[in-house]
């Protein structure tokens, strides 16, 4: 199964919505922060913004 890099999303971190990027590997957030390294097999899906939250995904 191939990594999901979810991109150009936002996340509620410190009483204010941040800019972040989302690692999901087997199935489980393994990574949030920013300019994540792309492999070609990953599935990328930019969220144009949209916040993203842990029980949405």
């Amino acid at each position: 199964m191939p990594d999901i890099h979810i991109k150009n999303t936002r996340i509620y971190y410190n009483n204010s919505l941040q800019p972040a990027e989302i690692i999901i590997e087997n199935g489980k957030i393994t990574k949030v922060g920013k300019d994540f390294r792309v492999s070609s097999s990953d599935m990328v899906i930019d969220a144009g913004g949209a916040l993203t939250l842990p029980a949405g995904i």
